[in-house]
């Protein structure tokens, strides 16, 4: 399963990144929702415990941070227990001197029985509304204002 889609912000990258990769802001605009994120020190290596409700059932999972480049990119190996890992990337790229562009892409591997292909035709649908939301959501913040540019 493969995902991916372009938004561009009209905040510096650098802004963008550092509140993206601040726990304490996905309750603004992530479906996953972060246990406590005063705790967790986003690094490579850091596990992320969450909870994700598709369609309003609860699921608690981790999110592993595999790779983490300063103003450019945050992969997450993403694991809820029964199903296939979920890889996401977020990639920043400049837009011009205060705007930025992300490249959001979700990868998982296709599972191999009946049962898990019948979930994936469900999951990739929901991925991808909640990878949109997010987007629009993350709109609505920083036209709002909720960071400020350096």
């Amino acid at each position: 399963m493969h995902i991916e889609t372009t938004h561009t912000y009209p905040v510096p990258r650098k802004d963008g990144f550092a509140y993206l990769t601040d726990l304490k802001t996905w309750a603004d605009w992530s479906p996953l929702r972060v246990g406590d994120p005063e705790a967790i020190t986003m690094r490579k290596g850091a596990v992320i415990d969450f909870v994700y409700r598709p369609m309003g059932i609860p699921m608690h999972g981790k999110a592993e941070v595999v790779k983490l480049v300063d103003g450019e990119l945050l992969r997450l190996r993403i694991r809820v227990r029964g199903y296939t890992d979920v890889i996401e990337t977020l990639e920043f790229k400049n837009a011009g001197s205060h705007a930025f562009t992300l490249i959001v892409t979700v990868d998982a591997d296709e599972p191999a029985d009946i049962m898990g292909k019948t979930y994936q035709w469900v999951r990739k649908p929901l991925l991808t509304r909640d990878v949109h939301h997010s987007l629009d959501r993350l709109q609505e913040v920083f036209f709002n204002g909720a960071t400020k540019a350096a």
